[in-house]
């Protein structure tokens, strides 16, 4: 195959390629082009019953599925616990920022992680309660407290 035809070839593989993507997109009345903000602000008091605890870790998750895409929108802080002895504190602010589709209709889910390795094992010694709760999206510009306890 000469050149000449392998570009022929190549450009008409980009033109189509062009003419596809440029369909319009369906119409969704709930869509939105801003996007849905907010903050969860989670407190959790961890009382350590193991052994040998040398550091405890907390992430707070945030997950949003979007009704209208069947798209899962997820993110994460980790922070690392306050305190020493019995009782560790964890103060998670987790900002969320997501275009979603279906806003109004749309549900917030909230978990946790903590993560309390020992001296005698590396990968130590974890507890997961996810999701927390799952509530409706709050209005955009909200920040959504949570206060709960958990035991390692």
């Amino acid at each position: 195959m000469t050149t000449a035809k392998r570009l022929l070839i190549c450009l008409g593989c980009i033109l189509a390629g062009s003419a596809i993507w440029a369909q319009p997109a369906e119409e969704n009345p709930d869509a939105t082009s801003t996007a849905t903000t907010g903050t969860v602000a989670i407190t959790l008091t961890v009382t350590v019953q193991t052994a040998g605890v040398k550091a405890v870790d907390c992430a707070g998750v945030v997950s949003i599925l979007d009704t209208a895409t069947r798209t899962v929108f997820s993110v994460s802080t980790t922070v690392a616990a306050t305190g020493t002895g019995a009782t560790r504190t964890c103060t998670i602010s987790v900002p969320y920022s997501f275009v979603l589709a279906s806003p109004s209709t749309d549900s917030l889910g909230i978990g946790y992680t903590i993560s309390a390795p020992t001296g005698a094992s590396p990968l130590g010694r974890n507890l997961e309660a996810s999701p927390l709760k799952t509530i409706p999206l709050p209005k955009s510009g909200t920040t959504t407290p949570v206060v709960t306890a958990a035991t390692i």
